[in-house]
């Protein structure tokens, strides 16, 4: 387990150096072996999918990238169930890969099950619920629901701020609360 969970690290830590072949290749070297350790559906390998997923959309390969966190959005679901925290992420990254891509009516579906989720597993005055908002809120502006928007805007971007002049120890979030936990 070590080994699929380090090449995992591994590919995340590629990331941000812009090392995004090796990033590719640590990250697909996990999913083998989590597939061969747990079988084709296990919520660590849907999360290794949605990393790889997140570095398509930032690299613009945005049907890569949409089709990656479908994938593991239904991974999740089929191993942890539909309300899951672990699908919050992958959810608001897919809707915000919906968004760019022209598709509003998806991205403010897939936004707003993100908040519900969001607001089920942290509360409202949380920041993971707050950038769901904020995605729902910019497919919102799309569908020309500006009032909507605006209202869902001033209640995350609150959020954030008191947030940020508060003792975040109260609001912090492991990796695997944002990425993998299971429900409670």
């Amino acid at each position: 387990m070590r080994t699929f969970k380090l090449n995992a690290f591994l590919g995340r830590l590629q990331q941000p150096e812009k090392r995004d072949d090796q990033a590719e290749r640590y990250y697909s070297q996990s999913l083998i072996l989590f597939r061969q350790a747990h079988g084709a559906v296990s919520v660590d390998a849907a999360l290794v999918e949605a990393n790889l997923a997140f570095m398509r959309l930032g690299a613009r390969q945005y049907e890569s990238a949409a089709d990656l966190f479908r994938q593991a959005v239904r991974k999740i679901e089929i191993a942890s169930g539909p309300e899951d925290q672990a699908l919050i992420r992958p959810l608001v990254n897919l809707a915000a890969c919906e968004s760019m891509t022209g598709h509003a009516n998806e991205a403010e579906a897939v936004a707003r099950r993100a908040v519900d989720l969001s607001v089920k597993a942290f509360g409202e005055p949380h920041p993971v619920t707050a950038t769901a908002m904020l995605v729902q809120a910019t497919a919102l502006r799309r569908l020309r629901r500006k009032g909507l928007a605006s209202d869902l805007e001033k209640r995350a971007k609150a959020c954030l701020r008191n947030n940020s002049t508060t003792n975040l120890a109260g609001y912090t979030v492991s990796l695997r609360d944002l990425a993998g936990a299971t429900s409670r």
